[in-house]
């Protein structure tokens, strides 16, 4: 027999772009929960990084975005060396992080137990108190017994130097793209005066460098960054009731500035574990300028109920108190935008101590008629025990304290999806002027869902900053230049005016020959547009019914696909603040005449994160269900049927997708069209440098084109 080949077949294999979609699929496209290292989300990617160099770029990233979860020491410093020796995450875009690098609260408390056994045993062995004094123990008389040991001997799980500074540094390298921080540290537990180490400066100056940060979640303490003692320790015989006035007045006077207020000017989103909700945390709260949703979880309060709390009026108080203080703007400057009265504000607590409000509700709607401050209330409720028969029921675990339970439950919120925070603009089931308790059920259902809130509007921004540039009458600027401007067409919008009742114009973001285009507040549904304001023209208005009827339209051809005509969706609206910021401090140069006024187009800020592209201008289509043959397309797109005047159908537009990939990819034109005789575009070049990659046109497409004639013979040859 003669040898045997084995005939080796090509084995089919996916596009890698195709690879990279079903990679990018592995996590959600709007910013999603934070996964841990043992999420099979976070083991694929990171096996990805290892498959080869084509999935490595595509899998890091998605790690950056959605796994940077920081629970132990060790993770921190590995991940702080990430950082130092490599420069690729810093083109990743906007960071949500989870950090909480100390000792987990059962190994804390297992050291705590070990120390009191010790202790124990030392003092029943010995009998010597003096020898129990210096291992922590307090001489009694009356007691003591051995868990009289001094609090302050506790060895804090935040008492590691090397977590800190590791939690120090990763802060200050991620400070530029750190949007999101979900904390899990106890920094409590660490009293100021028992900090040899300095921790607690450690961690305040990196806290303080997140100049960029939007959201925060502390799980375990309000972010307890004091580094020196408030209170005064040294009177041991006050009373009571002489020490909590002691402790008001050391807190108003002495209190360091919570870092969340004054070194965060972007934060929007916060929420604290046991806040003081006395009036020095809402004065402080006041100056945060960008703040407009608040979450306390199990908050303190020094003396009766909070239910007893008028917190509408607190908050009120509070931000008179900032506009009127000379001292609120820390930089002194004397035209920056002040704190709005605008919040949501949400209570969470165990259902047996989550506080009524409802009777507060007829106060409120006076002091509050248009509910601008929103009043929250969320029960937690614990998991049921289940028994049954044969069930030993003293044998099942205990139920979690209120203080595991809260933090359980702002734990698992701040991981979730990122509807996180009972966002304002997501409760769909909280009516105006009327305060709903939501039960933890509802919330999962209801309250995390990033939907438009019914009844609630932004008020309208006071644009009218009188320091702008005056431009020279006779000097021609924007839409002036064109040789056809006509002032009467164009509308005199006004920076600051609001239109329909609904969208107050921002800024002017650009000008044509046809309209002009401005950002706009959408007061209704609390976010921002861009509003294209169209001349006044009659074929202009044709121009535009059309346009807007092929919006409703399926089956539809584009007919002028290009770079111009497709835009990015921008996931970043922290751009859109900014350009309030810029047009309140700094408006626009401008030029007045004639009862109108020119304003100078402002730019925005280029986004860390990009949107998917979406195809706009569709003036030009035509419908889908019928042949077309019309001269369409830019020149350098045009499909073989368009030059040729055969009938066209939707096929063009895929034509026309395709070359302008390869254009954006390749950075050229596939083809041009230019013709070496006449210098500039030709049908035939451009037929002569289709067939040059593709080959001659067939016949039956000759056969139907209007033009064939003049590129080919009749036997559909070149001439």
């Amino acid at each position: 027999m003669g040898p045997q080949h084995e005939i080796h077949r090509p084995q089919a294999t996916l596009p890698t772009d195709i690879i990279l979609m079903i990679v990018e699929s592995l996590v959600p496209r709007e910013p999603g929960p934070i996964l841990p290292a043992s999420h099979p989300t976070t083991k694929s990617l990171v096996a990805l990084t290892r498959v080869c160099k084509a999935t490595y770029p595509t899998a890091s990233k998605l790690l950056w975005k959605s796994c940077l979860f920081i629970d132990t020491s060790q993770r921190a410093q590995d991940f702080l060396y990430y950082l130092s020796h490599s420069t690729s995450w810093q083109s990743y875009g906007d960071a949500s992080l989870f950090l909480g690098p100390f000792d987990a609260e059962e190994e804390y408390e297992s050291r705590i137990n070990r120390i009191l056994e010790e202790a124990a045993e030392s003092s029943c062995g010995s009998g010597e108190i003096a020898n129990a004094q210096d291992e922590g123990l307090e001489d009694d008389d009356d007691d003591d017994d051995w868990d009289t040991v001094s609090e302050s001997e506790y060895p804090s799980p935040l008492n590691d130097l090397v977590a800190a500074q590791a939690a120090h540094d990763i802060l200050v390298k991620m400070a530029p793209v750190l949007k999101t921080l979900i904390t899990d540290m106890p920094l409590s537990s660490l009293d100021p005066e028992d900090d040899q180490l300095g921790i607690r400066k450690i961690l305040r100056r990196g806290f303080e460098s997140l100049v960029n940060i939007e959201e925060f979640v502390s799980v375990c303490d309000p972010l307890d960054l004091e580094t020196t003692d408030l209170f005064d320790t040294d009177d041991d015989e006050d009373t009571d009731e002489e020490d909590e006035e002691n402790d008001e007045d050391d807190y108003d006077e002495e209190q360091e500035p919570e870092v969340w207020a004054t070194c965060w000017p972007k934060l929007r989103r916060l929420a604290l574990y046991h806040a003081d909700m006395r009036f020095p945390f809402w004065y402080t709260m006041a100056q945060a300028p960008a703040l407009e949703t608040a979450i306390f979880t199990r908050p303190d309060i020094l003396s009766g109920t909070l239910a007893a709390y008028d917190i509408k009026q607190e908050w009120l108080d509070a931000v008179n108190a900032v506009k009127t203080d000379e001292n609120a703007t820390a930089d002194g400057t004397p035209n920056k935008p002040q704190r709005r009265e605008e919040i949501a504000i949400t209570v969470v607590d165990c259902a047996s101590d989550v506080p009524d409000f409802t009777w507060w509700t007829e106060t409120w709607r006076e002091l509050d008629p248009e509910d601008h401050i929103q009043i929250r209330t969320v029960a937690i409720h614990p998991a049921p025990r289940l028994g049954g028969r044969g069930v030993d029921f003293w044998a099942m675990p205990a139920p979690p304290s209120p203080r595991d339970l809260c933090q359980s439950w702002i734990r698992e919120q701040a991981l979730s999806p990122f509807t996180r925070y009972l966002d304002r603009t997501t409760t769909a089931s909280v009516q105006a002027n009327l305060l709903k308790k939501v039960d933890d059920a509802r919330i999962n259902r209801e309250l995390f869902r990033r939907i438009p809130w019914p009844g609630r509007a932004w008020k309208p921004l006071t644009l009218s900053n009188p320091k702008f540039t005056r431009i020279p009458f006779e000097q021609k600027i924007e839409e002036e230049t064109f040789p056809d401007y006509i002032a009467s067409r164009y509308y005199p919008v006004h920076i600051g005016q609001v239109l329909r009742d609904r969208y107050q114009v921002v800024g002017k973001l650009g000008f044509g020959a046809s309209s002009t285009v401005w950002l706009a507040r959408d007061l209704r549904n609390r976010q921002h547009v861009a509003l294209k304001l169209f001349i006044n023209s009659v074929s202009m208005g044709a121009q535009l019914d059309n346009e807007l009827n092929m919006y409703k339209r399926c089956q539809i051809i584009h007919t002028d696909i290009k770079a111009d005509n497709i835009m990015l969706g921008i996931r970043d609206d922290s751009v859109f603040h900014d350009f309030e910021q810029q047009e309140l401090l700094n408006p626009c140069p401008q030029k007045e005449m004639e009862g109108r006024t020119i304003y100078t187009s402002r730019e925005v800020k280029m986004p860390k994160n990009l949107g998917a592209p979406v195809l706009c201008d569709f003036g030009s289509a035509v419908l889908g269900d019928t042949e077309q043959t019309q001269d369409i397309q830019p020149d350098i797109y045009r499909a073989p049927k368009v030059i040729l005047e055969a009938p066209w159908t939707y096929k063009v537009d895929i034509w026309n997708t395709g070359c302008m990939i390869w254009d954006l990819f390749e950075g050229g034109h596939l083809f041009t069209g230019h013709d070496p005789e006449h210098h500039t575009y030709r049908s035939r070049a451009h037929i002569a440098e289709i067939m040059a990659v593709l080959g001659p046109p067939p016949k039956q497409l000759l056969e139907r084109g209007k033009s064939s004639y003049r590129f080919f013979t009749d036997k559909c040859e070149i001439p």
